[in-house]
């Protein structure tokens, strides 16, 4: 008789661990997976920061240099009074060389495709499609070009 009580005692034990066990499995997948998503949101929220960097200082050179200073393709070249500025991929990094001096990178690890093109009507449209992995972005902005002389 007592040792039926204690079979029945170690029954309920073992289901209470089982469930135990079962809880601590969910709460910890529900942590992992909340730490995986606020991962990528980070990931996709840098390259949308370097992206938008990225654009602007592409737009300030483009608007600075006049249209015949413009070499687009895969590099962008901006000629101006200041000097040359040359923006193009290495890799999967977007860079910016000034006037010869060490490349600065724009764009780290996420570029899978840049390229420019001039237009008859005085723009230069760029093309910049970025890939961390967990986010992509495709990014196709038209600037029209102002010439200051």
């Amino acid at each position: 008789a007592a040792s039926d009580v204690y079979k029945r005692q170690l029954v309920e034990l073992m289901m209470a661990m089982l469930a135990t066990a079962i809880l601590a499995l969910i709460v910890g997948l529900m942590l992992f997976y909340g730490w995986m998503a606020w991962h990528q949101n980070v990931a996709s929220v840098q390259m949308q920061r370097d992206a938008t960097l990225a654009m602007r200082t592409i737009a300030k050179e483009i608007r600075r240099t006049p249209m015949n200073g413009i070499t687009a393709g895969s590099a962008l070249i901006c000629t101006n009074v200041a000097g040359s500025v040359s923006i193009s991929q290495r890799g999967r990094d977007l860079e910016l060389v000034a006037n010869a001096s060490p490349a600065f990178p724009l764009i780290r690890d996420a570029v899978t495709y840049f390229n420019t093109s001039t237009n008859a009507n005085g723009s230069v449209t760029v093309a910049l499609n970025l890939d961390t992995g967990n986010d992509s972005s495709n990014i196709t902005t038209n600037y029209i070009i102002y010439s200051r002389n």
